[in-house]
């Protein structure tokens, strides 16, 4: 579908007026079937486009925080499979949202089956896992949500990484702390070793941590 046919049936009819006028005074623009467009633009075009740039949006981050009545914020839970991190997270919405704060809850296994469903557990997958709810998180973030990240995430690099997106004292790091063996007792754990992870690869996650 065309810009020509689109975009008129999603702007009001007062803004889609105020917006062709201004496409009009470009002379590289040109008229077609009653609006004005570019000759060769399609509603897909931005996605190919080298030219993209990031734009601000018209309601600040503090004016929604002052909305919500709180912080736009990204707690991260890491630790080993099986050390509690999701359910940690989970009482901890539960106890904000009675208190009346709007969160978000990102789980890893859950982010699997959908957004990142395409990836496996090498160290670059993994890298690419925590990069892109990396990226959700601080999109919650700047909207003013509490956010509640539980991953695995065993790189400090990766969660590095994620820090230095949000301004400082907008992401807090909670290291669920317990032994590989505790980790094992889960038997979802276990489960999720042999389906998903060799030994090496499990290896490699827990020497990660301290």
């Amino acid at each position: 579908m065309s810009a020509a046919s689109l975009l008129p049936r999603v702007l009001p009819r007062g803004l889609w007026g105020a917006l062709a006028q201004q496409l009009q005074a470009s002379s590289s623009w040109m008229s077609n079937a009653g609006t004005v467009l570019p000759a060769s633009f399609t509603a897909y075009d931005v996605g190919r486009s080298s030219n993209i740039k990031w734009h601000e949006g018209a309601v600040p981050q503090a004016d929604k925080e002052k909305l919500l009545g709180q912080k736009g914020t990204v707690l991260w839970f890491t630790g080993l499979s099986g050390s509690g991190k999701s359910t940690v997270a989970c009482t901890l919405e539960h106890a904000l949202a009675a208190r009346g704060k709007a969160t978000a809850l990102l789980d890893g296994d859950n982010i699997r089956h959908g957004l990142n469903k395409n990836l496996g557990f090498s160290a670059e997958d993994r890298a690419e896992n925590i990069r892109r709810i990396g990226e959700v998180s601080k999109l919650f973030a700047d909207a003013g949500i509490i956010t509640l990240v539980s991953f695995i995430s065993p790189y400090k690099r990766d969660r590095d990484s994620v820090r230095a997106r949000l301004e400082a004292g907008r992401f807090v790091e909670v290291y669920m702390k317990v032994s590989i063996i505790t980790s094992c007792l889960d038997p979802r754990t276990r489960t999720a070793q042999k389906l998903r992870r060799s030994q090496d690869d499990m290896d490699e996650v827990v020497m990660c941590f301290p």
